[in-house]
């Protein structure tokens, strides 16, 4: 096979696999905007809106998982640190 044949192949196999991944995308792009439309239109949706204190709650439920996560980030990096300084203590003592 020459080289032109080799740049037609190419083009043709780039050509196959945009046109396959429009397709994919769209048929993800409307499976999500089904699932939207599905979930706004849930009951929960429609009590949340009916609260008017439903939006102090969510705010507060979302202050309390942001001190939950730097909380957890904070534990995670000083178990890090501690590590490292065991790993560099026994590096000094020659083991």
């Amino acid at each position: 096979m020459d080289l032109p044949d080799k740049l037609a192949k190419s083009q043709d196999l780039a050509t196959k696999v945009a046109t396959l991944f429009q397709k994919r995308a769209q048929v993800a792009q409307d499976a999500f905007a089904a699932e939207l439309r599905r979930a706004w239109s849930a009951p929960a949706v429609a009590a949340l809106l009916a609260d008017p204190g439903s939006g102090a709650r969510l705010g507060s439920d979302w202050y309390g998982y942001a001190v939950d996560a730097a909380q957890r980030s904070i534990l995670f990096w000083d178990t890090m640190r501690e590590r490292g300084n065991a790993f560099v203590e026994h590096n000094r003592e020659g083991l």
